[in-house]
């Protein structure tokens, strides 16, 4: 009854981690440190424990099961990453629209130009992420094009940074 308990959990994380995204939830643009700490543990923590507690329950070899664990991680955790991304992009090229922005935050981390946008859509103010501005071109109170994703507009980048 442990495994299939354990083996229910791994496969309802996975579900609901992968209906978020493709449900273009907010969780996957949250920009509370706390709700996307929450987020990623699950994906790096929570689930490779699950997998290691149920190789564990099926007498699996002590070292087969953190290779396995291990792997699982890079087969399973990064390509979903990858493909979130992709997921991102093809929604805005494929259903977005365009607003005005202004940089209201500007700064160097680590050598790079980051730089956040407020903008509203709707009569509700929405703010970036921290984008890097590789070539230095914005600077506090620069005016800005953000393009927005329609059905849920914290999916957006900064034009000019854009491709």
């Amino acid at each position: 009854m442990k495994k299939w308990n354990l083996i229910l959990s791994y496969l309802g994380l996975w579900a609901m981690v992968i209906i978020e995204n493709l449900s273009g939830g907010i969780i996957s643009y949250e920009k509370s440190r706390i709700i996307v700490a929450l987020y990623v543990g699950v994906l790096l923590v929570a689930l490779p424990y699950i997998l290691f507690k149920i190789l564990t329950e099926f007498q699996v070899k002590e070292n087969s099961k953190w290779y396995a664990t291990i792997l699982s991680t890079f087969i399973l955790v990064i390509p979903y990453g990858i493909w979130t991304g992709k997921v991102d992009e093809k929604r805005l090229q494929e259903s977005s629209r365009e607003t005005i922005g202004v940089v209201y935050k500007d700064w160097i981390s680590r050598r790079k130009h980051l730089v956040r946008v407020k903008y509203s859509v709707d009569h509700i103010e929405y703010t970036t992420f921290s984008e890097t501005d590789r070539h230095k071109v914005l600077a506090l109170g620069d005016t800005v094009t953000i393009i927005y994703w329609t059905k849920n507009p914290e999916l957006c980048k900064i034009k000019e940074l854009w491709k």
